[in-house]
């Protein structure tokens, strides 16, 4: 198990957090624990018999050429600057508790705001310094990303003043290991990865150590631990099916190891797959 009231650690569980992951949510929805979710396994069964696998793996080999960070119409100097601004990315790609209030705003969706703000960035600072990331502020996000000052955001204000606090983590932690810019944090945890025999799970575990403030998505469910690393997986997912084709730094022989990147819409298919099932006190709100 993970947690010791629940067994012993499973030996290179605790060093690989896609399997800690899979093996934590496990733990949780086989436990007698008495939760307003479950999972139906017969409905589970079917959904998996009828998954055509070979469709869904060319969906994640289209990111290759249909990565978000491919979408922004941008000229990289070279695959590292491209794998820096894709940690980035998806390091600040939050906002969904605030999409009301965004909508308000501009009229825009979370990460239709988010994404002509790292656009801004990578525009004014595209070597990515961490000094000046430690530096902003959220009155400089509110401009990066609104083109509106701070005091002019209303709820989104809580928005800018998180998305400037991710920008100082990774700016001041990357700056105090030595390094000038982001892309030269990430091509050494690259090749330090890839000495590893889990590479994938490895950045993993560097973006999650690295930057506990922005990535590490872990929580205490009525005393068990559950671990997603949702975000931390999305950017060496993405950096597995934008560049291994090109540059065998990125080809992760665990990359196909990655779990799910889970989110709201994968939730709600499987609830209207019927694997996922809700309580009727949950479902109501």
């Amino acid at each position: 198990g993970i947690n010791a009231e629940y067994g012993g650690l499973t030996p290179g569980i605790m060093e690989n957090l896609p399997e800690l992951a899979r093996v934590s949510c496990h733990e949780v929805m086989s436990s007698p624990l008495e939760l307003p979710v479950s999972v139906d396994m017969e409905a589970s069964a079917r959904v998996a018999a009828e998954l055509d696998v070979q469709t869904v793996r060319q969906l994640g080999s289209s990111l290759a050429t249909d990565a978000n960070a491919t979408r922004m119409d941008m000229a990289f100097t070279d695959v590292d600057a491209e794998a820096a601004l894709i940690v980035l990315m998806h390091a600040l790609d939050f906002g969904g508790g605030w999409r009301l209030a965004l909508h308000e705003l501009h009229g825009k969706g979370a990460w239709q705001s988010i994404k002509p703000g790292v656009g801004a960035i990578y525009r004014a600072q595209p070597t990515l310094p961490t000094k000046w990331l430690a530096e902003q502020t959220s009155d400089d996000v509110a401009v990066l990303f609104f083109e509106r000052s701070c005091q002019e955001l209303g709820a989104v204000a809580a928005l800018a003043e998180k998305l400037a606090a991710v920008m100082n983590e990774i700016g001041r932690v990357v700056g105090q290991q030595g390094f000038e810019t982001l892309a030269d944090w990430v091509r050494l945890r690259i090749r330090a990865a890839n000495a590893s025999d889990t590479p994938a799970g490895s950045l993993v575990g560097d973006l999650v150590s690295s930057f506990p403030y922005t990535f590490d998505d872990q929580h205490s469910l009525k005393g068990m631990r559950v671990c997603l690393f949702k975000k931390a997986q999305l950017v060496v997912g993405e950096l597995y099916h934008r560049f291994r084709a090109q540059d065998s730094r990125f080809d992760f022989v665990d990359g196909g190891r990655l779990t799910a990147f889970i989110d709201n819409v994968i939730c709600a298919v499987l609830r209207k797959l019927g694997v996922v099932v809700v309580s009727p006190e949950l479902a109501t709100k």
